[in-house]
């Protein structure tokens, strides 16, 4: 398998006043993955937003493009491949309020709303798909960024075609129905234009993957290490 570099996505101009979250900074810190030498994400293209194929089983088409980007893999610094499990704590992306945890077919989806005051054009939805929230989160709760809220979702119990993994989402809040009304049946069906791309707002270096015509994606998982099996894990961190 080999790794093509893919250049920062430009923005687009309704996301040009959003500022640049330390999500990514922040889940490096609380899941340790420097222990692991972590240098960047890895992404195969049907992770990616607005993708209309599969990453997963013998791969195909989506039923609808997909709104957000499925992050899983990355690369160390000598080579070695790894990916999130589990164990992995998730942060949130902006100071926001809850505003509704529903079902997903691997776990439960958080939804948070982020206010940006005049810089923007109205509020925004971050959506954490296939987790597990903390026991005592409930809706009204303000969380700040990069408070951890939840875990990643353990697919393997629900799914053999998916590895653990999160999916996030971000939605112009003012074109969507009240949040708690959401659903993903719903929102597949929505206008594409809802949605933002999450790699706008993240200060992450990344590559695009090639599966090199493997039949099945499943074959691939193999290659990449769960982190707390490869001994870089050291116990679970205070949050907050």
């Amino acid at each position: 398998m080999h790794l093509d570099c893919v250049p920062q996505m430009s923005r687009e101009p309704v996301e040009e006043n959003i500022p640049a979250s330390i999500f990514v900074s922040r889940l490096i810190e609380v899941n340790f993955l420097t222990a692991f030498g972590f240098d960047r994400f890895l992404f195969f293209p049907g992770m990616l937003f607005n993708a209309n194929e599969k990453w997963w089983g013998k791969g195909g088409l989506r039923a609808a493009s997909h709104e957000g980007l499925d992050m899983c893999f990355f690369a160390g610094t000598i080579g070695e491949k790894f990916r999130l499990d589990e164990t992995i704590q998730v942060p949130m992306v902006y100071d926001g309020i809850i505003v509704h945890i529903m079902d997903d077919f691997l776990g439960k989806t958080v939804v948070t709303r982020h206010d940006f005051g005049s810089t923007f054009s109205g509020p925004v939805l971050s959506l954490y798909g296939h987790t597990q929230p903390d026991p005592h989160l409930q809706i009204g709760d303000r969380i700040k960024q990069g408070e951890v809220f939840a875990l990643i979702s353990d697919a393997g119990k629900r799914s053999k075609l998916l590895p653990p993994h999160l999916h996030i989402t971000l939605a112009k809040a003012w074109m969507l129905p009240p949040a708690g009304q959401l659903t993903w049946e719903m929102l597949n069906g929505v206008d594409r234009s809802v949605f933002m791309d999450p790699l706008v707002i993240l200060d992450v270096d990344y590559s695009v993957m090639d599966n090199d015509g493997a039949v099945n994606f499943s074959e691939l998982y193999s290659n990449y290490g769960k982190i707390s099996e490869k001994g870089g894990w050291r116990g679970k961190p205070k949050t907050g």
